[in-house]
């Protein structure tokens, strides 16, 4: 059974819609009405066009009339709109139909922080549609920015419908710019009509620079634009042919680009990475130090930035959920950067800032509540939401296989086009494509600070008896972390030749066998470098020692329990019966002393009516008569018989049963393995 989080999340307005006198009850249940002014969010958002008319003044003011086309593609009526604006009370709207304002819902009337909600004349019924009219006007320090940077970003500059979470849109803009300044929106400018033309929008943003060039060119059908200072043209030119290439390798591997358009604007002076400033427009950092850079960098922030039009733009991120839509994104820079032969070194990057989460003790569960994210006192953003977000997913695309990772991937992209994207759902999707329980997977990545430490603790090879030319090798790997999953393991020959197996993620210890017509000369752990491997492994507490110890079987782990015996006495460990878990598995390997130091802490540490303090003592007696020891055998079984009682303990792995009269015969026989 899941143990997972349930988010509630407490805003001014969670729902935006008003059921006016429906009966929402299945057919079949009891009717009750629900209240008139019951609130609800709706799964997915009703269509919106947004017609805006804006004249931007010398001062950076944005006058505006709008028209915003909203169709109830619900399956309940709408009796209240909300809209969200960024105003400080100084900046009025209007919302209207037919000239006709709209009345501000009482208890909103004098409120000077966005969002608004506005009562429609008359609920507006499933499939019709209200065109409604929206004056605003609000003024930015744009040439306050200009005098200082290059270009100056305009973001929630026009009122939107707020449905209770980000949501996708169509928009055809006008605008009417002062001056010489270059302009690229999110948008696609269409000079027949000279509108800015965008479906499926997140957010509409508008880039106003001072001097900037421009470069211009196609991918297919997608046009790029590259905003750049003069000094920068260098750069720009890469990133433009870049883009291109990226763009097109996308849509091969994922079947479509979700936009016509994308334009790459300059970011900060430094060359230290980018961001997605809206739909269609990504920023790279520092492109007039072009040179100071290797290709490989400005290649893969490219690729990086291109990535998120996927996940955050076309499918939306739920909030708190940030790791998944970013993982995703640099999936697919990823595979891209693969594909062009240069290599995953960047990605060991993400990798690395994990582990170094990991190693300083830091609490890297991934999903946990907004209000823990806010008493967070490390750089959760790094460590966690994209150094950890990406290592889930590249483990997930190496238990699942790149065949089936990928089907995922594309399914991601159809069925969540503009919809919020949670771990829940992608579980679901994982799940149902898989025809898997992936709660081993997910319940361990997600929930848990559990961390992945897989060595390989031996190797051996053999030439085959009675078959020249075949070798057989054995690779024995180790967990030695507390996280559980199959790891790749490539065996390296003579001859130059591979073979890669998986471990069984059941077994803390696995011994790996390979034939091959030439001797093994080396082995490997995770040999394509997408796994974080954390060796050695990081501090082990005392709780997840127990756990550990837990997992284990009661045989065939005697190299595991050697390592977690040495743990078990550095952490004091006082549990009887853990410490007879790891003694009869040394026991099992012939690690006799150090079986006969487990069984003794069994006794300490075990109550005296549980079976493990009888066997325990009986267990040394059976050690010493291996040894050749049985006078000390027998005081050991004579000690056992004063706690037998009624009291047995069953080994089914050597088909044993130890009590009494187990006991009376060792008295007469000594034991043989």
């Amino acid at each position: 059974m899941r143990n997972r989080l349930t988010f509630v999340v407490s805003t001014v307005i969670l729902s935006v819609f008003v059921i006016s006198g429906c009966d929402c009850t299945p057919a079949g249940s009891s009717t009750k009405a629900q209240p008139k002014d019951h609130f609800f969010i709706p799964k997915i958002p009703p269509e919106t066009t947004y017609n805006i008319h804006c004249t931007v003044e010398e001062n950076g003011t944005f006058n505006q009339k709008n028209t915003v086309i909203l169709k109830n593609t619900t399956t309940l009526p709408i009796n209240r709109l909300v809209f969200d604006w960024p105003s400080d009370g100084e900046t009025p709207y209007t919302v209207g139909i037919k000239n006709q304002p709209l009345n501000i819902v009482p208890g909103y009337e004098k409120k000077t922080t966005p969002p608004v909600m506005f009562q429609l004349p008359s609920p507006l019924a499933p499939g019709e549609q209200v065109e409604l009219s929206v004056e605003a006007s609000i003024r930015f320090r744009i040439n306050d920015v200009l005098s200082r940077k290059s270009h100056y970003t305009v973001l929630n500059w026009f009122p939107k419908l707020w449905w209770g979470y980000v949501t996708h849109a169509d928009y055809n803009v006008k605008l009417d710019i002062p001056g010489d300044l270059t302009i690229t929106t999110s948008g696609r400018y269409d000079p027949d009509s000279g509108l800015w033309k965008g479906k499926n929008i997140r957010s509409f943003a508008v880039v106003l620079g001072k001097d900037l060039d421009i470069l211009e060119d196609h991918a297919g059908d997608v046009l790029v634009r590259v905003l750049h200072t003069p000094k920068a043209a260098e750069c720009a030119r890469f990133l433009l042919a870049t883009a291109k290439d990226v763009i097109g390798f996308y849509r091969e591997r994922f079947g479509f680009y979700p936009y016509p358009v994308l334009s790459i604007i300059p970011g900060i002076s430094s060359p230290a990475g980018g961001f997605p400033v809206a739909t269609n427009i990504v920023a790279v950092h520092g492109q007039e130090t072009f040179p100071q850079r290797g290709e490989r960098h400005w290649k893969w922030i490219t690729a990086h930035e291109i990535g998120h039009q996927y996940f955050i733009e076309y499918v939306l991120e739920k909030e708190s959920h940030h790791w998944l839509v970013i993982g995703l994104g640099i999936y697919a820079d990823r595979e891209w950067m693969v594909a062009r032969g240069l290599g995953n070194e960047k990605h060991l990057g993400f990798i690395n800032r994990y582990i170094k989460g990991v190693r300083e003790g830091f609490d890297t569960t991934a999903v946990i509540h907004p209000d823990v994210r806010k008493t967070v006192d490390f750089d959760f953003n790094n460590i966690v939401v994209h150094g950890k977000g990406y290592t889930i997913i590249s483990a997930l695309r190496s238990v699942l296989g790149r065949e089936t990772f990928d089907r995922i991937y594309r399914r991601l992209l159809r069925d969540f086009n503009g919809r919020e994207l949670g771990d829940r759902d992608f579980i679901a999707l994982c799940e149902d494509e898989t025809g898997q329980n992936l709660d081993w997977f997910f319940d361990q990545w997600l929930y848990s600070s559990r961390a992945m430490s897989y060595d390989i603790v031996s190797t051996s090879c053999e030439k085959k008896p009675g078959d020249g030319g075949v070798y057989i090798s054995k690779i024995t790997v180790g967990n030695l972390g507390d996280l559980i999953m199959p790891v790749p393991v490539e065996a390296v020959f003579t001859d130059n030749s591979s073979q890669v197996k998986y471990t069984d993620r059941f077994k803390a210890t696995n011994v790996l066998i390979f034939e091959s017509p030439a001797p093994l000369k080396s082995a490997k752990i995770d040999p394509r470098g997408v796994l974080a491997n954390i060796l050695p492994p990081p501090g082990l507490s005392l709780e997840k020692l127990v756990q550990k110890i837990r997992r284990m079987d009661y045989e065939g782990e005697g190299d595991a329990a050697r390592r977690l015996l040495k743990k078990g006495l550095e952490l004091k460990l006082d549990r009887g019966r853990e410490w007879g878990k790891l003694a009869l598995n040394l026991y099992d390997a012939g690690y006799y002393n150090d079986a006969l130091a487990a069984f003794r802490l069994t006794v300490t540490y075990s109550e005296e009516e549980d079976p493990w303090k009888m066997a325990a003592v009986a267990w040394q007696g059976h050690i010493m008569d291996i040894l050749g020891k049985r006078d000390l055998a027998l005081t050991h079984y004579r000690e056992a018989l004063t706690r037998a009682g009624e009291n047995s303990m069953m080994h089914s792995q050597y088909n044993m049963v130890i009590d009494r009269r187990w006991l009376e015969d060792r008295l007469k026989t000594p034991f043989k393995r």
